[in-house]
């Protein structure tokens, strides 16, 4: 039966060969043809004559020029020159897909003949039998892709007009600019990128060799899922190069044994990462540029430029910096089930955003620059700064005790407890923030005003709506702040009271090189001088002495502050010194689920985990930079710089009118003496 079979479809190949054969002869003299269809293949071919290639995509690129990542719109592509290609790529191609693509006038009658007669003996179209030319005009210019004699009739009437009115030198150029080869790629230049990482001018033979390979089925050649089979195809695309003299004994030999290394590459949301590191940091790039009106006027317009502009786009990343945040991120959090972090850090003296860092969703949601958590106690010192402006001697004393019961002009009662081993007695203003005290700042917040504590929040650059509750003073907000806002307003108590806003993208240029903006600091007087360095020395306590011990380690002029939320379900350190202003926030992102035993900590505090992080990450991005210092400041009680001994001050506080005698309370556990 069999026999019989093969028999009959050599026949029937046999005919179907002829048939076609005189088909094409006749088309050759151009009198198959109706007028319509010979006037839509001219028009195809001039436009294959005369396109200025697909659009261009853009891209961006790190502080000291570092490609860092590509967006492309629907299809990843970049169209380089024949001379720009390797001659490796363009012998393997033809090698592989169309070994007479040099001698056949865009129709190859034997690769036909071949390709009816197994199509006839499986009942089906197997192999399509198409020269490159061919392809080019299915690829390119054809919309109808059925498996039909029609369609195949109209590929060879395309391909040839094309060879007409194109050298064959640009036929390949175009075929290997557009043709798909997996990973999102298509065209060679996309496709060096993302399975090797370099650009196209940098192909080995081995590499050109895999790459031909693809063409044919990028799918069931993936080498994630088919590493065996994309490896038994390069080697038989190097043998059909050998078998055609484009290469010799010793070059088959070196390719065949070269071990094939992927670049690990990401594709999402429009982009392609060109470093292993920077994706949060370029999807708020991405995001920057799509709401910049200077690129258009409606989405639609933004979006044509960011995804085939070929804008280049030169940002603020410190690459060292982002791999330390990516670095110190995972290697703390670095168990199955651990929770998140995200981490944000600016430049205090221009708000260039140097390092981000932190999860991205598949909707390009980015936790530390969209992420709104609750910051607990990391959100004190903008009541510090209130009360340091309204006159409010940083050693006033008020009492620690709990529970402290305050009534609100609501009739309401508001409860308010400290965390666990906070000290008690009546501490000073300067204590309270070393230790975190909650019951002391809901005091202050009612001699000073919610109101206020939301204008300076604002002022140092905090973006997000805040309510005037009094509960603000420990951090309980409404809505949440980012780490990416947190970090800007420190900076502004680092930099001595300068509020600059964050910024990524220092200069914009289009594909000709014209520059069309560049990103330059911009910052406002947020906070006179003398306030900015009181509240900045008042933080440099909390890590000298208070629960931001841990972050000592970095062995630099600093300051900071930590953060807890009831049921510890957020997680924050915040801290800076003159060159960098930082913030880590660690929790679940997808449910607000308390951070408890995680690493052996029955309770994760600012202190822990996020101090731990933010000190890695300052270490090793810091290293090389000079050791800078803050200027001394004057509390009152004495001179304050980084140098500063708590213990020879006058730390005695100023009681309130009608409270008992003050007592001093030294220590993590609230061990207190009159």
């Amino acid at each position: 039966m069999d026999r019989t079979r093969l028999l009959l479809a050599g026949v029937v190949g046999t005919v179907l060969f002829c048939m076609l054969a005189a088909g094409v002869a006749l088309a050759k003299l151009a009198l198959p043809f109706t007028d319509s269809a010979a006037r839509h293949a001219d028009k195809l071919a001039l436009l294959a004559s005369t396109r200025s290639d697909v659009d261009a995509r853009s891209k961006i690129y790190s502080a000291d020029g570092r490609l860092l990542a590509i967006l492309h719109g629907e299809e990843n592509r970049e169209p380089v020159s024949l001379q720009r290609m390797p001659m490796f790529i363009r012998q393997a191609v033809v090698a592989i897909e169309d070994k007479r693509f040099y001698s056949h006038d865009g129709v190859d009658i034997s690769a036909l003949g071949r390709a009816l007669i197994v199509n006839a003996a499986g009942g089906q179209i197997e192999q399509g039998g198409g020269t490159i030319t061919m392809q080019l005009a299915r690829n390119v210019y054809l919309h109808n892709r059925s498996r039909t004699i029609a369609r195949k009739w109209d590929e060879i009437v395309v391909a040839r007009r094309l060879e007409q009115r194109m050298t064959k030198d640009q036929i390949l150029a175009d075929y290997l600019n557009s043709v798909y080869f997996g990973r999102g790629a298509y065209g060679v230049q996309a496709a060096a990128e993302a399975f090797f990482g370099v650009p196209a001018t940098k192909l080995t033979l081995a590499q050109s060799a895999f790459l031909a390979g693809l063409v044919r089925a990028p799918e069931s050649l993936d080498p994630d899922r088919h590493r065996a089979a994309a490896l038994a195809r390069r080697m038989r695309v190097l043998g059909a190069m050998r078998s055609q003299n484009m290469i010799d004994d010793g070059q088959l030999a070196n390719a065949s044994q070269e071990p094939l290394r992927l670049a690990k590459r990401t594709t999402s949301n429009g982009i392609v990462m060109m470093t292993d590191t920077g994706a949060a940091f370029v999807e708020y790039v991405k995001q920057q540029l799509l709401s910049d009106t200077r690129l258009g006027k409606t989405p639609a317009e933004r979006a044509a430029k960011v995804f085939g502009g070929g804008l280049r786009v030169t940002t603020t990343l410190d690459l060292r910096a982002q791999r330390a945040a990516e670095h110190s991120i995972a290697d703390v959090l670095d168990l199955k089930g651990d929770p998140s972090g995200a981490l944000a850090s600016v430049e205090p003296g221009t708000g260039a955003i140097r390092a981000m860092a932190g999860a991205i969703t598949a909707q390009g949601f980015n936790l530390a620059a969209q992420g709104r958590r609750q910051p607990g106690s990391a959100f004190k010192p903008f009541t510090l700064v209130a009360a340091i402006e309204k006159g409010i001697s940083l050693y006033r004393g008020y009492s620690a005790r709990v529970p402290r019961i305050i009534h609100l002009s609501s009739g309401e009662d508001w409860v308010v407890h400290n965390y666990e081993g906070a000290p008690g007695g009546y501490l000073s203003i300067l204590q309270a923030t070393e230790f975190s005290v909650n019951t002391v700042y809901a005091q202050i917040v009612m001699d000073v005003g919610a109101d206020k504590v939301v204008d300076v929040a604002h002022r140092m650059g905090i973006t997000s709506n805040l309510d005037a509750y009094p509960s603000i003073a420990l951090g309980a907000l409404t809505i949440g702040v980012s780490p990416l806002e947190m970090s800007s307003a420190y900076a502004t108590l680092a930099n001595g009271g300068t509020s600059y806003r964050p910024y990524a993208i220092e200069k914009v240029t289009d594909r000709t090189g014209h520059v069309l903006w560049t990103g330059e600091p911009d910052g406002t007087r947020a906070l006179s001088l003398d306030v900015a360095n009181k509240a900045r020395a008042v933080l440099q306590q909390v890590i000298a002495h208070g629960t931001g011990k841990r972050a000592q380690r970095l062995g630099r002029p600093e300051g900071g502050k930590t953060g807890t939320t009831n049921d510890y379900k957020d997680s924050w350190f915040a801290g800076f010194t003159p060159q960098l202003s930082t913030v880590v926030w660690i929790g679940y992102p997808e449910a607000l689920r308390p951070l408890k035993n995680i690493h052996g900590l029955p309770k994760v505090f600012g202190g822990s985990l996020p101090c731990e992080i933010w000190t890695r990450y300052m270490i090793a991005a810091l290293a090389g930079k000079p050791v800078l210092d803050f200027p001394a400041v004057s509390l009152g009680g004495g001179d304050m710089g980084s140098t500063f001994n708590r213990f020879s001050q006058n730390l005695s506080p100023q009681p309130v009118p009608g409270t008992p005698p003050p007592r001093r309370c030294w220590g993590n556990h609230g061990h207190c003496r009159h």
